[in-house]
């Protein structure tokens, strides 16, 4: 099978560690239109170029004074920043006992010296391409396909980890809930995927309104957003609350069918919580709340102080 190229020079970064300045040298020759090169010559220095700049793939020579290749991967898999970034370990010992300790200490692959220049490339564009698919991957387990919002259960990690950061740092944090009215009622009008349309345009709406560093907008269920407020208090986010559903009306999306107005609208929740509060406590709150929303009408906000 031929693989396709990895990504392009601007986006892959590569790093070799190795202590001959010849070598490394010859290798950032040959990868040169691989991706962008950068080098260390000792394990140290290696692991806080790793660190600081988050290569895609590391090259790591086995023997190096001081501190080896195997004892190099050894601190860099106990870093949870940079343990997944794959090292190609390269060795002048071809013999089973070697090949077997670097694929144990967590190596993606090995190639042996003296480096024929197309096997080095071969290999490296390869394991470039198994990154770039991981990344996709996990960046899928993250964010929603469709609205490219938080998914519901890193949105989960994330406001626990902020409510216990909010207690015992005695900040307030709000939490605003936003369902989209009658979306069922707007599908079987318009079809699927006019909802989908939709979706992606209260998700870009959002965007817009919570742009503050710390705010995080998660897709939680088919038509019901998230919206993470830290450090904003009542006020703030009756305000942010009132703006969403304001400019999600004035989207002028039509929507003949729905109860609340010819267009699409939302109902939105919002609690704010000025004392310690549980992640659940809030959510439940805020989702009280939206349903008071809709019970009222829809097309409107219901805000509580926590």
């Amino acid at each position: 099978m031929n693989l396709p190229d990895a990504p392009a020079t601007s986006t892959s970064r590569i790093l070799i560690i190795d202590d001959d300045p010849v070598l490394t040298r010859l290798f950032s020759g040959i990868l040169a239109d691989v991706g962008e090169v950068s080098v260390a010559h000792t394990g140290a220095e290696g692991l806080a170029l790793a660190k600081s700049g988050a290569p895609d793939l590391i090259l790591l020579d086995v023997a190096m004074p001081g501190n080896d290749g195997f004892d190099t991967i050894s601190e860099l898999k106990l870093d949870p920043a940079v343990r997944h970034i794959p090292v190609i370990f390269i060795t002048g010992e071809v013999i089973p006992e070697i090949e077997s300790h670097c694929l144990e200490a967590g190596g993606a692959d090995y190639i042996a010296k003296p480096v024929n220049p197309r096997v080095l490339k071969a290999r490296v564009r390869t394991h470039l391409l198994l990154k770039q698919q991981a990344d996709q991957l996990a960046d899928l387990a993250i964010r929603d396909a469709l609205t490219n919002a938080l998914s519901r259960g890193v949105f989960d990690e994330l406001l626990d980890a902020e409510c216990r950061r909010a207690a015992w740092k005695q900040r307030p944090i709000s939490l605003v809930m936003v369902d989209v009215d009658d979306f069922a009622r707007y599908n079987e009008t318009y079809g699927s995927v006019a909802g989908d349309d939709v979706l992606v345009a209260v998700h870009r709406t959002l965007a817009e309104l919570a742009h503050n560093p710390g705010d995080v907008i998660a897709r939680v269920a088919g038509d019901r957003f998230a919206v993470m407020l830290p450090e904003a208090d009542a006020r703030a986010a009756a305000e942010v609350a009132g703006r969403i559903c304001g400019a999600v009306r004035r989207l002028d999306l039509r929507n003949s069918n729905a109860r609340a107005a010819d267009v699409v609208t939302v109902s939105v929740g919002a609690v704010s919580s000025a004392g310690p509060i549980s992640a659940s406590a809030l959510s439940a709150a805020a989702g009280a709340e939206l349903d008071r929303a809709k019970r009222a009408g829809r097309n409107r906000v219901s805000t509580r102080v926590g």
